[in-house]
């Protein structure tokens, strides 16, 4: 086993903790205790596709199987057992025969926050409608949220047929426009952020794949904890779940740190900066560098990373050109441009790329309520390009915090902002890149750079009576600022330091002192 490996899977075993199990046939309905036996249900017809399954299996499987098998009896204990053995919490919930599952239904709140999710699929001889009904709203709750909320959904049936109930759930799936593909196995569909597993009870099953995922109660949470490891692996999601892990372990003490004594003291520097801003606005900060030292604290040993880097550069997802790149700049460490030209070498960096410059310079928002204008926010606007045709235009705010705050509503507010420019890394120019994660998914390459008199400018905008700042209005989806000159639509947020860098280099410009020399002079001291 790769030191990846272990990481990974050290890493998800201390982030699980919790599991929900929904059946309708947990608990005895005199006693109200967990039923000795479970009653299996009706047994129907397998429903198997032999160019499906021999797509992904790589073998010919049968098309009909005996139905003589009889589901042996189980006790709940031995699959919470399971999840115990682990360190899992697991609930079990018995739903009411017709039970809704819209998003307000108590079995979709139930289902939203656990880590891992396991559903029946014949609920009352439905032959999985319920099932299918509450597996496409949560598959859909994760298409509206960015980034997505992942989930691991896993159906566990004393079905005879795996494959065929698999099936079902990609049919039903795609007949309601969503994602259904097979990953690795009939038995395992990936939608969207979503991982969904076909699980069989213990039966005697026929066929290769059908035993492969027929797993015995007191062996559930084994598999189930090895899906999620590969739903989540890799260097940066496994990492993400070490240091969440760190987080959930040390949360009592973070609460510690703020305790209820100190609500006397902070009443009285909230009044104290009660003319300039608001101290509520404050905690965020203070609590995210509780965690982030929670998290620094849990940082790897370099001979441990090395390791995991050393395993993550030969595995299958990490691409090919990669790998390359990687192998270049340890054979000739000077090479470091050389090697970031050719990321561009196609016309356009690869998304992955992307994607981490986005994890850099911007903030994710992970909420869908009201955009304040701000330092550091990213806004687009519409000039003209032609008579008929216009274009987009990029430009950053760097009006100073504190002036974006406590605003007057009498009056409009004036917002200084700064014109970026679409980065095609292509040019010679010294200038400040970032790239920016829009909320529908997008990546944007920008650059700052250029003179005050060509790049800055100001507008005004009116100011939210109730939160004393300059708020988006939402329409269509998008989140729109009108000004005075331009009405400006809300792209996304740079992290501080890099707004920081931004401003930092417009003050440099205009502090610039220019003074009369003698040119050789000038031009020998200016070498670069």
């Amino acid at each position: 086993m790769s030191a990846l490996t272990r990481f990974s899977k050290a890493a998800a075993r201390s982030y699980l903790q919790s599991a929900v199990f929904v059946d309708d046939h947990i608990f005895d309905q005199t006693t109200g205790k967990p039923a000795l036996p479970v009653i299996a249900p009706v047994q129907r017809k397998p429903v198997l596709r032999r160019g499906t399954d021999a797509k992904v299996s790589g073998k010919n499987l049968p098309e009909v199987e005996t139905n003589d098998n009889v589901e042996q009896p189980y006790h709940p204990k031995d699959l919470v057992s399971s999840f115990a053995r682990e360190g899992i919490t697991c609930a079990l919930y018995e739903p009411k025969e017709g039970f809704s599952t819209d998003p307000d239904s108590e079995i979709f709140k139930l289902c939203e926050r656990p880590d891992i999710i396991i559903l029946d699929w014949d609920f009352s001889g439905d032959q999985g409608s319920k099932a299918l009904d509450l597996i496409i709203a949560l598959i859909e709750q994760s298409i509206r949220e960015f980034p997505h909320h992942a989930r691991l959904i896993a159906i566990y049936t004393s079905d005879n047929s795996l494959v065929g109930v698999a099936n079902i759930v990609a049919d039903r799936l795609k007949a309601r426009g969503l994602e259904a593909e097979p990953d690795r196995a009939s038995c395992r569909l990936r939608s969207g952020a979503t991982r969904l597993i076909v699980l069989g009870k213990p039966l005697s099953r026929f066929g290769e794949e059908e035993v492969s995922f027929t797993v015995k109660e007191s062996r559930l949470a084994t598999k189930l904890i090895d899906e999620f490891v590969e739903m989540n692996s890799g260097i940066l999601p496994s990492y993400a779940l070490h240091g969440l892990a760190a987080i959930r372990r040390n949360s009592k003490r973070i609460l510690d740190r703020f305790h209820g004594d100190l609500d006397g003291a902070f009443l009285l520097h909230r009044e104290f900066v009660a003319t300039s801003e608001e101290a509520f606005d404050q905690l965020p900060e203070l609590l995210a560098e509780e965690i982030r030292a929670v998290v620094e604290d849990e940082s790897l040993s370099p001979s441990l990373a090395k390791r995991i880097a050393t395993a993550a550069v030969a595995s299958d997802h990490v691409s090919k050109k990669d790998k390359e790149l990687v192998a270049q700049l340890q054979a000739k460490p000077n090479s470091s441009r050389k090697v970031a030209e050719k990321l561009h070498e196609a016309g356009s960096v690869p998304s992955g790329h992307l994607r981490l410059a986005a994890l850099f310079s911007s903030r994710t928002q992970y909420s869908s309520a009201s955009r304040k204008l701000g330092f550091g926010t990213i806004v687009r606007f519409r000039t003209k390009y032609s008579k008929k045709k216009t274009h987009w235009q990029y430009a950053v705010c760097l009006v100073p915090t504190c002036d974006s705050l406590r605003l007057k509503s009498a009056q409009p507010a004036q917002f200084p902002f700064w014109t970026v420019e679409l980065e095609t890394y292509d040019g010679t120019s010294r200038r400040n890149g970032m790239v920016l994660a829009s909320d529908n998914g997008l990546y944007i390459s920008l650059s700052a750079s250029g003179k005050a008199g060509e790049k800055l400018w100001t507008d005004f905008f009116t100011v939210d009576a109730r939160t004393k700042t300059v708020v988006a209005v939402r329409a269509k989806g998008t989140y729109k600022y009108a000004g005075t000159k331009r009405t400006v639509e809300w792209l996304g947020q740079l992290k501080p330091l890099h707004a920081h860098r931004i401003a930092h280099e417009i003050t440099d410009g205009l502090s610039r002192v220019g003074v009369s020399e003698a040119e050789w002079l000038r031009l020998l001291c200016n070498r670069r």
